[in-house]
């Protein structure tokens, strides 16, 4: 019987160099899981990171609380905003609302707020200029001050005293805010 000659090979029927899933190559597969899993990982870290925070709580009803939550930083001009909320005595209030001016001074801002009897909000944003801390650190960047404030009544001219606790809590996008109270050493 003669011998019959292989049949030519076609380049087509070899097995590819490479393996190739859908059309993709295995490295882009691995670079793409691996991203994946990385942005998973920073988003688990963000969200824990990101927990409610609990703001602490002062049990005075003889005192009024001031709350200060810091909202926003301008880093490049070392500006916090905060927010002033006010829980007054209870023997400042009558029908919800307050029965005598009440005045918070914040001489380290240098700023007085001052809400007028008959009031029934009390809160009002300021600024503070930072007297420890810079953008020239970032992303590590801390920001720091010392926030003293009294609070009084009074109207014709005379002031009263009032005593007072001050809560510094909060928390907002990228900033993380130590809650204390003036009752902590």
């Amino acid at each position: 019987m003669p011998e019959v000659p292989p049949e030519p090979t076609n380049a087509s029927d070899s097995p590819p160099a490479r393996v190739w899933l859908w059309g993709v190559a295995p490295g882009w597969i691995g670079s793409f899981l691996a991203f994946v899993v990385i942005y998973l990982g920073v988003n688990l870290l963000y969200g824990l990171s990101t927990a409610k925070p609990a703001v602490p709580q002062i049990d005075a009803p003889d005192h009024a609380v001031v709350y200060l939550n810091p909202i926003s930083i301008t880093p490049a001009e070392d500006r916090i905003k905060v927010n002033l909320l006010v829980d007054p005595p209870d023997r400042l209030i009558s029908n919800g609302a307050l029965n005598e001016e009440l005045s918070i001074r914040l001489p380290t801002v240098p700023k007085t707020i001052t809400f007028a009897a008959g009031s029934k909000t009390w809160g009002a944003d300021f600024d503070v200029i930072a007297s420890d801390g810079s953008y020239e650190k970032y992303p590590v960047d801390r920001y720091e001050d010392a926030i003293v404030l009294t609070a009084t009544t009074g109207s014709n001219g005379e002031e009263l005293s009032v005593a007072s606790d001050v809560v510094i809590w909060g928390k907002f996008p990228g900033w993380r805010v130590f809650p204390t109270t003036s009752r902590e050493p």
